[in-house]
């Protein structure tokens, strides 16, 4: 095991004499954060503005792609959480499945990189990666991640959000080149003689 990764992880986990409202805190981040994500993109695609909802279904792809992909990485890799190792403190209960890369991480990258790419005029695009780092924390603040699990996620989401918006950037261009290219034909076409 990597020593920094080591000491990053003492310095990020809470303590057993940790403050009781930041434990509460990490947990809360860890548990109802990733819901509220997958709510708002939920919500911005059934009322959101166009703009908004275009961004949430990219999200949502990104998002649901790169779940599966942390998944099987994770079941290839095998790495063991710290509390397997019985490293630092675990603030709530986990299987001792493998943990890198972290999914919770991935999939907050994920969103986190579909929303600051599908929508960068938006001052509230700063809210995707704010997200994903306070869940990030959350886990290795928890016990249940190293730093260089909520890393990798973090490239990986990252990489898939920037993925989905590149990729359905490139469809809708291709789309509107055919449209234009319809239309251009059509209106060039002769008219039928009488």
């Amino acid at each position: 095991m990597n020593a920094v990764n080591i000491q990053l992880f003492d310095f990020l986990n809470l303590s057993a004499n940790a403050s009781p409202w930041l434990v509460k805190l990490a947990i809360l981040t860890s548990t109802v954060l990733p819901g509220f994500l997958l709510s708002s993109v939920i919500s911005a695609i059934a009322i959101g503005r166009p703009r908004w909802r275009s961004t949430a279904i990219q999200a949502t792809l990104a998002m649901a792609l790169s779940f599966p992909i942390a998944r099987l990485l994770a079941s290839v890799i095998d790495a063991s959480r710290p509390f397997v190792l019985g490293l630092g403190h675990q603030w709530m209960a986990h299987a001792s499945t493998p943990g890198f890369p972290s999914t919770h991480a991935t999939v907050a990258a994920a969103f986190a990189a579909a929303v600051w790419w599908g929508n960068p005029k938006s001052s509230l695009r700063w809210l995707g990666p704010f997200a994903a780092l306070a869940i990030g924390w959350s886990r290795v603040a928890t016990g249940v991640h190293f730093p260089v699990d909520i890393l990798a996620g973090f490239a990986l989401g990252g990489t898939v959000g920037w993925g989905i918006v590149q990729g359905c950037s490139y469809m809708v261009r291709r789309v509107d080149n055919r449209r234009s290219a319809v239309f251009r034909q059509s209106t060039l076409s002769p008219t039928s003689k009488l």
